[in-house]
């Protein structure tokens, strides 16, 4: 019987791992709407109350970033860094890469945009959040911050890896992810 149950824990765990990977995976090639979203689902996990001020895109540098700025600031600190006349020093920005999917140069083939999660930075009530419901479930705040293994989530086997982590008072949640393999199989 002990057998049995271990067994059963064994699988359901692995089963959460799968569904873990099939989310993960899902951020290397978003549609602009999915990406958006994921954004805001980030912005609404932190402890800081944020609100979607703008998005910006640069074609050229194959980057986008969505940013959010701190809900309690006044409006028209808030209108001065969104028309750029103020550096904001209390927003959230959510990285991403733009990728074509199914692109070809030597054919002319441009393929579908996509955005590849990047990464984000903040305080780390902000960043741990996110990191908690997403890439390593249910890993409280303190625990990430007392076992290094809980900073980082790898499954090699496809080329899964996310880690967060700590320069001067900036936490962030970076995509290391190499997945090139898997997306020639799948």
């Amino acid at each position: 019987m002990k057998n049995l149950f271990s067994l059963l824990l064994l699988v359901i765990s692995l089963l959460g791992h799968s569904q873990n990977n099939d989310f993960i995976i899902s951020l290397e090639k978003m549609d602009f709407e999915n990406a958006k979203k994921f954004s805001d689902e980030i912005a609404s996990t932190a402890k800081t109350k944020w609100e979607f001020l703008k998005f910006k895109e640069d074609e050229k540098k194959l980057y986008c970033r969505f940013v959010y700025i701190d809900s309690s600031l006044p409006d028209a600190l808030k209108e001065s860094i969104k028309t750029g006349s103020e550096v904001c020093e209390n927003c959230l920005y959510i990285d991403y890469s733009i990728v074509y999917d199914g692109e070809n140069k030597d054919l002319q083939i441009k393929g579908t945009k996509k955005y590849r999660f990047r990464e984000f930075s903040g305080k780390y009530l902000d960043v741990q959040p996110a990191w908690s419901a997403y890439f390593r479930n249910g890993v409280t705040a303190e625990a990430a911050l007392s076992n290094y293994e809980l900073r980082e989530y790898q499954d090699k086997s496809i080329g899964i890896s996310y880690k967060i982590f700590k320069e001067g008072d900036t936490w962030t949640l970076h995509n290391y992810s190499n997945l090139y393999n898997y997306f020639k199989t799948h």
